[in-house]
């Protein structure tokens, strides 16, 4: 609902300052948080990543060049067309996907502002295009050629949490989401992002409080670690049984990636796959509040 309203005429305004740029991209950036259950000061890069969404300026820039298509084969308004010359020497080439063969006349443009409008723009980026795009048979053709160069393809999305993030609830599945971006109430984390000044533990009082110290280390929570552990190895003995599926508890980055990412039964069914994360889910969040660690969360 709102997504449509920031996109409203983007062609327009698709050459706005970095300042401008920076402001319309708050909002989308504001509901991926709140979407998410990050705190504020996370990555964007980890926060677009997170939900699959791409930047409002990439999408601009898409809906720039597919408009610029239909302008150019005079599929738009006839006074849009007016407004383009082809160059009267065309480049020929008997290699498909070659250089460019509808190659247009670029303005001169003596200020940036102007150099960066629709038209000076869109004939730049159109003129560095192979045949492969400029010469797409339709519209939906020329948005497929187009995704597939590095300039306007989207961030692959992290498939990897998408069954996992279907079970997470409440401040414990808030709590894993932040651990898996990077930012989370832990005070090494929030020390690296100066929102405070003192990275220890504050149960032991003895080492950095990272996410390995938190699961593995910190004595404090010895007890709970093991009804942790003794969990989880129930679990990987059945995942090893029913689906072959081999886990190293040993391997404590394994073991993260496995409480904070879930875990992922190629070729199963989506019913397994919710109970397999419903499981580790549960055992994870038992920890978290058994540990009494995060009674206060920073947000």
């Amino acid at each position: 609902m709102i997504r449509p309203i920031l996109e409203y005429g983007s062609v327009l305004f698709a050459n706005c300052s970095l300042n401008d740029a920076q402001l319309i991209e708050s909002v989308q950036r504001r509901a991926a948080i709140l979407c998410t259950g990050a705190i504020r000061r996370t990555a964007s890069v980890k926060l677009n990543a997170e939900t699959g969404w791409d930047s409002l300026e990439l999408r601009r820039n898409r809906a720039k060049m597919f408009l610029f298509y239909q302008i150019v084969h005079k599929i738009g308004p006839s006074y849009l067309s007016n407004c383009i010359t082809p160059r009267n020497e065309q480049v020929r080439s008997s290699r498909s996907g070659s250089r460019n063969n509808m190659l247009l006349i670029e303005p001169n443009c003596r200020i940036n502002c102007y150099k960066k409008s629709f038209f000076p723009d869109c004939i730049k980026i159109w003129n560095s295009l192979s045949n492969v795009e400029v010469n797409s048979t339709s519209i939906g053709a020329f948005q497929y050629n187009l995704l597939k160069l590095a300039a306007y393809s989207s961030m692959p999305r992290q498939m990897d949490t998408i069954h996992y993030n279907k079970v997470l609830k409440g401040s414990a599945g808030r709590l894993i989401t932040q651990f898996r971006l990077g930012l989370s109430p832990l005070r090494n984390e929030l020390f690296c992002y100066n929102i405070l000044d003192n990275p220890f533990c504050p149960a032991c009082l003895e080492c950095v409080e990272s996410l390995s110290h938190y699961i593995f280390v910190c004595p404090v929570y010895s007890v709970q670690r093991e009804t942790m552990l003794r969990d989880l190895a129930s679990l990987v003995s059945a995942l090893y049984t029913n689906f072959d599926i081999s886990i190293d508890l040993n391997n404590r980055t394994e073991v993260i990636a496995i409480l904070t990412r879930g875990i992922n039964l190629a070729g199963q069914d989506q019913s397994k796959n919710l109970n397999v994360n419903l499981a580790v889910f549960n055992i994870f969040s038992a920890f978290i509040q058994s540990t009494l660690r995060f009674t206060r969360l920073y947000t």
